[in-house]
């Protein structure tokens, strides 16, 4: 029987969250909690005590300061189970999702990486998302773009291998978004295979950074990042031109804002980031 560790990254207050995320407890589960908290309050020590002393799958780590990508890697030393799956403390989940991520592992025995499906409170989905299963790299060409909570993979292939670039995502200085696509860019390079399957795994704020990319000058500016450091120099300019073009042309977007915030990203991986 395979298991599967939930790593769920929260900060400050959004511990109080975490209960509510917790199913009636497996023996095929456990979740790592990864808890930036600078000064934890004897309230939030209390709380702790009384949320999780009784589950014996939960397990909860502290973190000194900010960064998204720098908790997801904190989750990521803790893991311990045979498949890893990338939370946020805004996430629900059903026994089948879990039954759904445990059985495709089982099935995809050639798969490091495996993104899903994930839907809006709503019931309607996140994004719109291929039809079909395929290698990651399709569907990325298809239009798709990885949410960090559609992500698993499997610990043995990724843990001590692969890890998120502390430069990009929330509370990094100039990139708050984009990590996710480096991850798994990285994982691709290492020669990790990764695919995407249609399958809904959990239940998330539509309140994401991506869709705020339009009135989110550090979010234009994380996208220029990506693309230069997935695509290289000359794709990557090609892909920031692309990209203005479109939001100009559906979007009537100032191309000239929209542009010169791109190019500040990807000018910072130029001289920021080993690619």
């Amino acid at each position: 029987m395979m298991t599967l560790d939930i790593l769920i990254c929260t900060i400050g207050e959004g511990i109080r969250n975490v209960p509510d995320m917790l199913l009636a407890p497996r023996n095929d589960v456990r979740y790592v909690v990864s808890w930036q908290v600078d000064n934890p309050s004897v309230e939030q020590f209390s709380f702790l005590t009384e949320a999780f002393s009784a589950r014996r799958d939960v397990e909860v780590y502290t973190l000194e300061g900010k960064g998204l990508s720098r908790n997801r890697n904190n989750a990521l030393e803790h893991a311990g189970s045979d498949i890893c799956m990338i939370a946020d403390d805004d996430c629900k989940y059903t026994d089948s999702q879990i039954d759904t991520i445990i059985k495709t592992y089982e099935r995809s025995m050639g798969a490091d990486l495996i993104c899903f499906e994930a839907i809006a409170s709503d019931g309607t989905p996140l994004k719109k998302y291929p039809n079909e299963s395929m290698e990651y790299s399709d569907a990325v060409r298809s239009g798709y773009y990885p949410s960090s909570v559609e992500i698993t993979f499997r610990r043995s292939a990724v843990v001590g291998r692969i890890e998120f670039n502390e430069l990009f995502g929330l509370g990094s200085a100039h990139l708050n978004c984009g990590e996710e696509s480096v991850f798994l860019h990285d994982a691709i390079r290492k020669g990790l295979v990764a695919v995407f399957v249609p399958e809904v795994i959990c239940t998330t704020s539509t309140d994401t950074t991506g869709i705020r990319f339009l009135s989110d000058i550090k979010a234009q500016r994380s996208k220029g990042a990506v693309f230069r450091y997935v695509y290289g120099r000359f794709g990557g300019v090609w892909h920031c031109l692309k990209e203005v073009c479109h939001h100009t042309v559906f979007n009537h977007s100032n191309p000239i804002f929209l542009l010169k915030n791109m190019l500040y990203g990807y000018n910072y991986c130029n001289s920021n980031i080993q690619s």
